[in-house]
């Protein structure tokens, strides 16, 4: 992403009421990064988690809670934003 490219953050809902102005501010203050997973990869489990906000702009993602040795039950699924 460019340095000051905030366009993700215009097309999400919970910041599309936004100026530019107020736009470029958070921008500035977040560490905004992007990143590939595989299909069927953990982005994140129980053990190990991240006080982070993640946006699915591609695809999508299931909230997975596993069961058991070899069984699980899907919670959600995230889809890309826009």
């Amino acid at each position: 992403m460019k340095n000051g490219d905030y366009s993700m953050l215009k097309n999400l809902f919970m910041f599309s009421e936004l100026s530019d102005g107020d736009l470029s501010q958070i921008y500035a203050k977040i560490n905004l990064r992007s990143q590939s997973f595989e299909k069927g990869e953990v982005i994140f489990n129980r053990e190990h988690y991240e006080k982070r906000i993640g946006f699915v702009t591609s695809g999508e993602c299931r909230v997975v809670r596993r069961r058991g040795q070899n069984g699980s039950v899907t919670l959600n699924t995230v889809y890309k934003y826009g």
